[in-house]
């Protein structure tokens, strides 16, 4: 399954139980969780150093000639580590 089509799905699925319906409620109410965490994680989309960048690191810019972050474009969060300018 691609990605957009689990999210396009996820989605709808949840557009779906917020709408007002008696049956749903009904079935909220007698839910025997009163807190619950749903986590999706996805792999493989995500590249956690050019979305943390260590901006000052000269090996992040030798090591990734063709995708580094560009200094200037980095959002600073540290003297030495900034966010993707995406985020």
């Amino acid at each position: 399954m691609l990605r957009r089509d689990f999210l396009k799905a996820v989605t709808a699925s949840m557009s779906v139980a917020l709408l007002p319906n008696p049956v749903l409620a009904a079935l909220n109410n007698s839910s025997q969780y009163n807190n619950l965490l749903i986590l999706v994680e996805l792999k493989g989309g995500n590249d956690g150093i050019n979305t943390v960048i260590p901006f000052t690191n000269s090996a992040y810019y030798q090591l990734r000639p063709k995708i580094a972050i560009a200094r200037d474009t980095v959002l600073q969060l540290t003297p030495t580590i900034g966010l993707n300018p995406a985020l």
